[in-house]
């Protein structure tokens, strides 16, 4: 039992890497499939990388009224494989913090809002904003507020002990200082539908966050795997 415990923390940190690894590539690729649009300029040809979100790669309709299926697919087939991801690695970290009760106590809390921020990237991801803009916007507002917490305890928790390398805690830190100032920039940033200056500003924000996001999720996988093997050198 012990065995297989390992076995799928290895799997869950090895998936969760190559789904951060591959994403990067995916969302470009579905950026060369985009039809066209912006929220502003609906004749645009062409994804326009300072004025398109990442939800415009996703939707299945473009502002053009054209078919947007192959970058749907794209973007959010990888999106959704990294909110699985997500989910695979907060789980599997619990295992990192065995030391005390009180880093049990954290990596559980940790590990349960990273799990539900985990399954709303993947709400996002099943939820195109053209047919689903309310409940699109709650997944994005949700995940990434309880991302930021669950950072902010898997830096504390690294801080903590006397194993894991506090390289990872300042990689982690300087993350959750730039989630938080996204989440400052949605909540009482330009409004994007208000103004071209507004779009820009909230789009290169969101570029800004995610492409870090998913380094930092890379980061963390690796780190998770590395750790792993120091607490079970035999598997």
């Amino acid at each position: 039992m012990i065995n297989l415990s390992r076995n799928l923390s290895r799997i869950a940190f090895r998936f969760t890497f190559w789904m951060g690894i591959f994403f990067i590539p995916l969302s470009f690729m579905a950026m060369l499939f985009y039809p066209g649009g912006t929220v502003h300029n609906h004749s645009a040809e062409t994804y326009l990388f300072f004025e398109n979100f990442f939800s415009d790669l996703g939707r299945t309709i473009g502002f053009r009224e054209e078919s947007n299926l192959i970058s749907c697919l794209l973007f959010n087939g990888s999106l959704s494989l990294l909110g699985i991801g997500m989910v695979f690695l907060f789980f599997s970290s619990v295992s990192l913090f065995p030391e005390d009760k009180w880093s049990r106590i954290i990596s559980w809390s940790m590990s349960f809002l990273g799990i539900i921020s985990g399954l709303c990237f993947l709400g996002i991801a099943l939820t195109p904003w053209d047919l689903y803009y309310t409940e699109h916007v709650f997944f994005v507002k949700i995940g990434f507020r309880l991302l930021l917490f669950s950072c902010i305890l898997w830096a504390v928790n690294i801080y903590r002990t006397s194993y894991y390398p506090n390289l990872f805690a300042h990689a982690i830190s300087m993350i959750s200082v730039v989630l938080f100032a996204y989440i400052l920039l949605l909540t009482f940033g330009p409004s994007p539908k208000e103004s071209q200056e507004g779009l820009m500003i909230q789009v290169a924000g969101q570029k800004i966050i995610v492409y870090l996001l998913i380094s930092g999720i890379i980061i963390l996988s690796k780190g998770a795997e590395k750790v792993r093997k120091q607490l079970s050198p035999t598997s």
